[in-house]
């Protein structure tokens, strides 16, 4: 007999994975190809492919796909060449229970090993893990105040009490300020005549992009209803949860946005109650120091921000930019640019809408006239009543009935008179019915057949 081939265990070690978009859907859509993947030892296998721990930058797990981000000097493979997206990323699309176990051993993984290559002979006791994603960190430095995470965003003090937790407090992917962030659903509806769309997106933002983005799809939407709850729920969703530290930090933020530094300091020295030197609010006078194209002012925050946590990311990577006055200078006016054609497109889009209110406006009205005018037309051009002849009363009282016969009532309205004329438009058991004018709209009654006569 045969012997059947044991079935492979997949875990959070070893595991199946295909390559996805952005969007967590397959890049080959009718063959979707597998391939085997392994968290080693030396690196990470991806099929034929061994990637080294020292050359990923980055591991988020999202809900249906794994986004690894590489350094820019990893040189890609041949193989892996077509399910290599921008930003030297790849989408690994994995089954939704193993998905965050192998993420998270990837980022173990890659602690370890910045340990090893950047840190030699660090002492056990100057590692610590994570409080929040339990990954390893180096925590010798006892001058700081503060510690960051690179795989989960979280800063921690010196206790290890976390400070600011990175799957609700981080940086925003849009706006690019620190704040609270929160999942939103982005929908619009149009229906136009024959014509029906509608653009449905998830997206992270902080309180003050999601605001910006609800009275965007409230503009976008109030004139399709289907649009309106959506619209609601993200009004709704801003407000959830804001204790008094979120308040402030929201109020904050909002002027750090519009350039007003005196405002946002007011509200955010409120929080040094909470935290001295808090990084993230200091990396953010910096960021809108720099819109404004004040250098000075944002060189002072960053150096602020980095005495307070050495590892802090954001200000690490904005302090390169910042260093160099010639540099900062362009990318001062490069964030002063992105503002400003942010501001313009959101005019654009009110205004498109407006556009689109007023034309539905201007075709409705058309529509209703020219409706109008064919019935004024079609009543000028309405044919003249049929009827099979013109009879004459010739009696005094003459005896007029609502239908053909006496058990009907009198019809006392119709005032008719010897010698009237009478257009008659049918009968029946003796009576005649008749109207008094050719019009259609003229009202008919019954009258009998001996009570009328003919004339020559």
């Amino acid at each position: 007999m045969k012997k059947k081939k044991k079935k492979k265990v997949y875990d959070d070690k070893n595991f199946i994975f295909v390559f996805t978009r952005e969007n967590g859907k397959p890049i080959d859509f009718f063959i979707q190809k597998k391939f085997e993947g392994k968290v080693e030892e030396s690196g990470l296998r991806l099929g034929p492919v061994m990637i080294p721990y020292k050359f990923i930058n980055r591991n988020i797990y999202k809900k249906s796909h794994i986004s690894l981000q590489l350094k820019s000097d990893f040189i890609v493979p041949a193989e892996l060449k077509k399910y290599f997206r921008k930003n030297s990323v790849f989408y690994l699309g994995i089954k939704r229970g193993l998905g965050q176990d192998v993420s998270k051993n990837i980022n173990l993984k890659c602690s370890e090993s910045i340990i090893e290559e950047n840190f030699d002979g660090v002492k056990e006791e100057d590692i610590s893990l994570c409080p929040v994603c339990e990954m390893k960190i180096i925590t010798r430095d006892k001058r700081c105040n503060y510690f960051y995470c690179k795989f989960c965003y979280s800063i921690f003090d010196q206790n290890l009490k976390v400070v600011s937790n990175g799957k609700i407090l981080k940086k925003c992917p849009e706006c690019g300020y620190y704040g609270r962030i929160k999942k939103y659903q982005e929908f619009y509806f149009v229906f136009l005549f024959m014509f029906i769309a509608w653009h449905e997106k998830e997206v992270f933002l902080c309180d003050n992009c999601a605001m910006d983005l609800g009275w965007r799809m409230l503009l976008g939407n109030l004139l399709f209803l289907l649009g309106i709850p959506p619209t609601i729920a993200v009004f709704i969703e801003t407000k959830r949860k804001r204790t008094e530290y979120v308040k402030n930090l929201i109020k904050g933020t909002k002027y750090c946005k519009r350039g007003k530094l005196h405002q946002a300091d007011e509200y955010y020295n409120n929080l040094s109650k909470y935290y001295q030197e808090q990084p993230g609010l200091l990396y953010n006078l910096a960021l809108s120091a720099l819109q404004s194209g004040d250098l000075v002012n944002s060189r002072t925050n960053l150096q602020r921000s980095i005495n307070a946590c050495p590892t802090y990311q954001p200000a690490l990577s904005l302090i390169k930019k910042v260093e160099n006055y010639q540099v900062g200078k362009e990318f001062a006016r490069e964030e002063k640019l992105k503002r400003t054609k942010k501001k313009l497109k959101n005019g654009a889009i009110i205004i498109f809408i407006i556009a689109v209110f007023v034309l539905m406006f201007i075709v409705s009205g058309t529509l209703k006239d020219s409706k109008f005018r064919f019935r004024k037309a079609a009543k000028k051009i309405e044919k003249p009543m049929i009827f099979r002849e013109i009879r004459y009363c010739k009696v005094d009282n003459p005896n007029i009935r609502k239908g053909p016969g006496s058990k009907y009532k009198e019809f006392i309205e119709f005032d008719i008179q010897k010698g009237d004329e009478l257009f008659i438009i049918g009968g029946r058991l003796g009576w005649l019915r008749f109207k008094k004018s050719k019009s259609k709209d003229a009202e008919s009654a019954w009258i009998k057949e001996e009570e009328t006569e003919k004339r020559e």
